[in-house]
């Protein structure tokens, strides 16, 4: 009787002390990952707080998973900075994906790419605009000039080179005309220069 009463008192402490070791083992296991369910229902909820990173405490299955959480965590930060920084127009921040299959962050290269693509697209309209309406104001100008003082040579080709020099933002300009009035000495003719929008008289050839 007494080996049976021992007996059970050994095994009833084999048992509770199974039963902590167990329930440590559980506790281990089952406490990592109740946080990272918390932290990916976080994630799933569409808060990203870098704070919120997990610990990593060992180099096992939970270890690994943990660090895969951080690194989402890590990815998504930057992409959320990358995305406020094309929002302020900083199209050249940069942005590093997570991996080659990172969809997420290849779509937002891509609209970065599309937004950088539009807007080179719309300077060079604009240019194109000011060009266009920069030479059609121009051929109106020269229009209205050549209209005027046509019966002066002189005056009409001041008028024409001041204008144009004044136009095209030069320094000085100056208008040849053909001299052919010996046919054996033609000759271009310098007959109206301008400098600094003041007429100059110098007889060239």
């Amino acid at each position: 009787e007494e080996s049976f009463y021992f007996s059970m008192k050994v095994g009833v402490l084999g048992l509770a002390i199974l039963t902590l070791v167990v329930w440590i083992i559980a506790f281990n296991i089952s406490r990592p990952l109740r946080r990272t369910t918390r932290v990916l229902k976080r994630l799933a909820n569409g808060h990203i707080d870098v704070s919120r990173k997990m610990k990593v405490r060992s180099d096992d299955e939970l270890g690994e998973m943990s660090n895969s959480v951080n690194t989402l965590i890590d990815g998504l930060h930057s992409t959320v900075v990358f995305a406020e920084q094309i929002g302020q127009g900083i199209l050249d921040a940069d942005f590093k994906q997570l991996g080659e299959k990172d969809v997420l962050g290849g779509s937002i290269l891509n609209m970065r790419d599309s937004l950088v693509k539009a807007k080179n697209e719309e300077q060079n309209r604009k240019i194109l605009e000011q060009n266009i309406n920069w030479a059609s104001e121009g051929l109106t100008k020269f229009s209205k000039i050549l209209r005027e003082n046509n019966d002066d040579i002189k005056k009409l080709s001041f008028n024409i080179i001041s204008n144009l020099v004044d136009y095209i933002a030069a320094n000085e300009g100056g208008l040849y005309i053909v001299n052919d009035k010996d046919k054996n000495d033609i000759h271009f003719e310098l007959v109206a220069h301008c400098a600094f929008l003041k007429e100059k008289y110098s007889k060239t050839r």
